[in-house]
């Protein structure tokens, strides 16, 4: 549980990008990245997890502008996000098990 007054980094979208896509397409190991890149080895371990049910982490949830911005995004286009994202893990997965 965070302490008052404790400050948390925080990472752009691209950052996030760049760490996942090495995890996902290069398969470098968590502690590798987290040397890397200088993160905690627990968040790197969040990103991924919320990666793999889905959550976007590339937004940032505490802005309110942004809020506004995603709530603007048409349905048509959700789900086309949708169907290339569960292509990408469905790719992931048959890479996974073919290794």
């Amino acid at each position: 549980m965070a302490s008052k007054g404790q400050i948390f980094n925080q990472y752009s979208s691209d950052f996030k990008k760049e760490v996942l896509y090495e995890y996902y397409q290069n398969h470098t190991p968590v502690v590798v990245l987290c040397k890397k890149y200088n993160i905690q080895k627990k968040t790197l371990e969040m990103w991924i997890t919320k990666t793999n049910k889905g959550i976007d982490i590339t937004i940032d949830k505490r802005s309110c502008a942004i809020k506004h911005k995603r709530a603007s995004i048409s349905l048509e286009e959700q789900i086309t996000l949708l169907k290339k994202f569960l292509i990408f893990q469905k790719q992931q997965r048959d890479k996974n098990q073919t290794i």
